[in-house]
């Protein structure tokens, strides 16, 4: 007799679909209101400098800003957007003990989840069909330079996308693509 696994999305779909919305709010929003999220969150102020000329360089591209923070200032910034899960504060309590923790602690759940969709999303382009192993398509947006891998495209699709369609994709992304 043949066992089946079910596998179960790392993070519920409510918190990605919260997430999407919040960083594609981010990403139209003027530069000077991504400046103002950047120095609500953080709280030295020659990183929050560095920073907001870090999101300027992106191009207010917010998997090219995101992926390049550390873990610590990515849950900072999910703190804002008002995603939070248990694990956080237990890492950031760790990482604050002794901060060469960060290198050897593996990133809560949810983080490293979100972390790795927008590495997904930045890595991958939307063609019909298979993407990869367990991640496929069915439709894709009519326009060829909306099909080219970033937050913002992978975003926007997502969220034209009917409700069951967009679970079953965000499910099949956060399950099949691991990146540690």
């Amino acid at each position: 007799m043949e066992s089946t696994t079910i596998h179960k999305a790392p993070v519920d779909f409510k918190t990605v679909i919260d997430f999407i919305i919040a960083y594609r709010a981010m990403e139209k929003a003027t530069l000077d209101i991504g400046y103002y999220i950047i120095r609500k969150v953080y709280a030295e102020k020659h990183f929050k400098d560095h920073l907001c000329d870090h999101w300027r360089g992106k191009k207010k591209c917010f998997s090219s800003f995101y992926l390049n923070l550390g873990t610590e200032s990515q849950i900072m910034l999910l703190h804002y957007f008002g995603i939070k899960s248990e694990e956080d504060a237990k890492y950031l309590k760790m990482t604050e003990q002794d901060e060469r923790s960060a290198l050897f602690l593996d990133a809560p759940p949810v983080a490293r989840t979100l972390h790795n969709l927008l590495l997904f999303f930045h890595n991958h382009g939307m063609n019909e069909g298979k993407i990869r192993e367990g991640i496929y398509l069915k439709t894709v947006p009519k326009v060829q330079k909306k099909r080219y891998g970033n937050s913002a495209n992978w975003g926007d699709f997502i969220l034209s996308l009917p409700i069951d369609e967009q679970q079953e994709l965000i499910d099949s992304i956060t399950i099949n693509y691991q990146y540690k």
